[in-house]
């Protein structure tokens, strides 16, 4: 897109506007194992190891943001957030920068969140999470049920995030063929009351 300011009097002519990318995956944030398709809303890990992919869009701060992710096939996953360098470090579980739900145990994961989570989940099922940057915290849901009797709009129940800094939206994977999608608008589930998307 081009612009010409002051009815082509030549000041800032011709200035290029580059629109900000929707959110996404970020193919500079993921590890050798995944892939990224579907315009980077569906990660798939290719190899029998831990993949990580993250957002390309940080959760601001003082936001309250949701956004989901379904389970295509496979596993053993880990849905949450975390800093912008954990796709690095492996999975979610093994980052003390990042918290998410696993699906095999059901608990909570990662940073210094351990057990207490609401039970496992597997293919074709939708996780929802719902992030309070101003009090660094995080809910989680199953198809549409808020985990552990917890409510987003009331603040009842939270995950303690204990993050600083930027934060993306962040999935870790095991095993080949597994994938998954992520939602950042049009959701399966209504976003709580107050959550917005990013």
């Amino acid at each position: 897109m081009t612009v010409d300011f002051l009815g082509g009097m030549g000041l800032f002519t011709n200035l290029a506007l580059t629109p900000a990318a929707d959110p996404a995956f970020d193919p500079a944030k993921k590890t050798f194992a995944v892939d990224l398709s579907n315009e980077n809303m569906v990660m798939t890990l290719n190899a029998a190891t831990w993949g990580v992919a993250q957002g390309n869009t940080p959760i601001p701060a003082g936001a309250d943001i949701y956004f989901e992710a379904t389970v295509l096939a496979g596993a053993i996953f880990e849905i949450g957030v975390g800093r912008g360098d954990i796709w690095a470090t492996g999975n979610i579980a093994g980052s003390a920068n990042a918290v998410g739900y696993r699906s095999d145990s059901g608990n909570y994961v990662g940073g210094w969140n351990t057990g207490g989570g609401g039970g496992g989940y597997s293919s074709g099922d939708t996780i929802g999470v719902a992030v309070r940057r101003s009090s660094e915290q995080a809910f989680f849901s199953r198809n549409g049920v808020w985990l552990l009797s917890s409510n987003p709009a009331t603040g009842a129940n939270p995950v303690g995030i204990g993050l600083n800094g930027e934060i993306y939206p962040t999935v870790s994977a095991h095993n080949t063929a597994t994938s998954l999608r992520i939602r950042f608008s049009n959701f399966l589930y209504p976003a709580p009351a107050g959550f917005s998307h990013l």
